[in-house]
C-alpha cells in the first residue's frame, strides 16, 4: 500500500497522439519484510515513457523501490515493464 506522485512532461503533442515523459516518487508500507529490503516502509521511485492516443495509452517504465537505508539489508527491488490503458 502506498501514496505516489508523479509528474508527467510533453515531448511531442500532435494531432495524432502524444509522446511524453515522466518521472514519480512515492512512501510505500509492505506486508513483510524480505532478503532484499529489510523494513516494512519502503520507498518508490519510477521513470516512464508513453504515448497517448484516441483515449488509448502505452507506457514503458523501470521503477525501484528500496528503504533508503533505514535497515539493512537494502539492495531494493527492480522493474521494467509495458503497460496498456484507455481513458474513458
Amino acid at each position: 500500500m502506498g501514496i505516489s506522485q508523479d509528474l508527467t512532461l510533453p515531448i511531442y503533442p500532435s494531432r495524432f497522439g502524444n509522446l511524453f515523459f515522466g518521472i514519480g516518487i512515492g512512501l510505500y508500507i509492505k506486508s513483510e519484510i524480505d532478503d532484499r529490503v529489510g523494513s516494512k516502509v519502503t520507498f518508490g521511485e519510477r521513470f516512464f515513457l508513453g504515448y497517448v492516443f484516441k483515449g488509448f495509452e502505452i507506457e514503458v517504465y523501470y521503477k525501484h523501490y528500496s528503504n533508503g537505508t533505514l535497515e539493512n539489508p537494502n539492495s531494493g527491488h527492480d522493474f521494467g515493464g509495458l503497460s496498456f490503458g484507455y481513458c474513458f
